[in-house]
């Protein structure tokens, strides 16, 4: 739940916030957060990540 309510906080920055996963993503090369980083980089990505959170909210209510 406060992973949602962080999300919805930033939505109006979904642009800043995929600039800040650009400025990780060579930071987690190799790891196994590389391949969510890069999703997260596209801008129209992050309203797609909130959707899957509330649907998966609604599922577990």
């Amino acid at each position: 739940m406060p992973v949602a309510m962080v999300l919805q906080i930033v939505a109006p920055l979904d642009v800043v916030c995929s600039q800040g996963a650009q400025a990780l993503a060579p930071l987690a090369r190799g790891t196994r957060w590389a391949g969510v980083i890069e999703l997260l980089t596209m801008p129209a990505h992050w309203p797609a990540l909130r959707d899957l959170l509330q649907e998966r909210l609604h599922k577990q209510s």
